[in-house]
């Protein structure tokens, strides 16, 4: 049973403790890709809506209601792109992350953020492979 370490996973892309990236069935050595992130997600704040309901309600006591319009509502959506091109063979995988909610993105750029670090891991310790502390 050699099963691999999962060390992380961003939707179909994951990364393993050996320094392999695996993503749509296609396997990357994590020295030799370069990955990119299209960030195309959007947060707007408008007033919420039962802050409207109760400044209508509540129109008899006029500078109450004016503090009802103050509740705000925040909302996040969109897609993050994320793409793995191997600079050997030139594949390349991208990966949509479809955004529905602020935690949501910060969770994937933090994701994106270790994959980054992983990547760096694999390439200084095939730079310098005395330092490496792999299977140790």
């Amino acid at each position: 049973m050699n099963e691999k370490q999962l060390l992380l996973r961003l939707g179909s892309i994951k990364a393993y403790a050996d320094g392999t990236i695996e993503a749509g069935g296609m396997h990357f050595d994590a020295a030799y890709v370069r990955t990119t992130l299209d960030d195309r997600t959007s947060t707007r704040s408008h007033v919420a809506p039962i802050g409207v309901f109760f400044a209508i309600a509540f129109i008899w006591v006029f500078l109450l209601s004016l503090f009802f319009l103050l509740i705000r509502e925040t909302r996040t959506s969109g897609v993050i792109f994320v793409t793995i091109e191997d600079r050997v063979d030139g594949r390349i995988w991208t990966e949509s992350l479809i955004v529905g909610a602020g935690f949501q993105r910060t969770d994937i750029l933090k994701r994106y953020a270790h994959l980054q670090k992983i990547i760096n891991w694999r390439i200084s310790a095939l730079d310098y492979p005395e330092t490496s502390n792999v299977n140790s």
